[in-house]
């Protein structure tokens, strides 16, 4: 064992260390699991009150006689309800002639373009096989 302990000094100070903090954490004794019934939450107590029907209906009966009391008041005035005019379906929109000829312009440029690349493409493999 010393034998070891003399090739390797850490492994002796890494197990000391060790030793020591579960040495202390058993000291202090920390609790790693909480109790669930310790967790400081007190349950919450509603105070209610059981209502007989006489009861409900004697509340709704002063509830009525003192709607009954307040003097009556004016309806407001709504003004007239003014109905939008219909909406009516749109029709769908034909294709301007502009829209039109600048699609076949650039469906002619692209075009161009894809032979110019064509051409140059075949003028670099004359060259390479030159």
């Amino acid at each position: 064992m010393w034998q070891v302990l003399r090739q390797d000094p850490r492994a002796f100070y890494w197990s000391l260390g060790l030793h020591v903090l579960f040495a202390v954490l058993l000291f202090v004794s920390v609790q790693f699991v909480r109790d669930p019934t310790e967790a400081g939450n007190k349950p919450k107590v509603v105070q209610a009150t059981i209502v007989a029907d006489r009861a409900l209906e004697e509340m709704v009966a002063e509830v009525q006689a003192e709607l009954n009391r307040r003097p009556a008041e004016p309806e407001p005035e709504t003004p007239p309800k003014v109905q939008p005019p219909p909406i009516e379906p749109e029709q769908p929109a034909e294709p301007k002639p502009d829209a039109a000829e600048a699609e076949l312009e650039a469906q002619r440029r692209a075009e161009e373009l894809k032979a110019q690349r064509q051409a140059e493409a075949e003028a670099r493999r004359q060259a390479a096989e030159l």
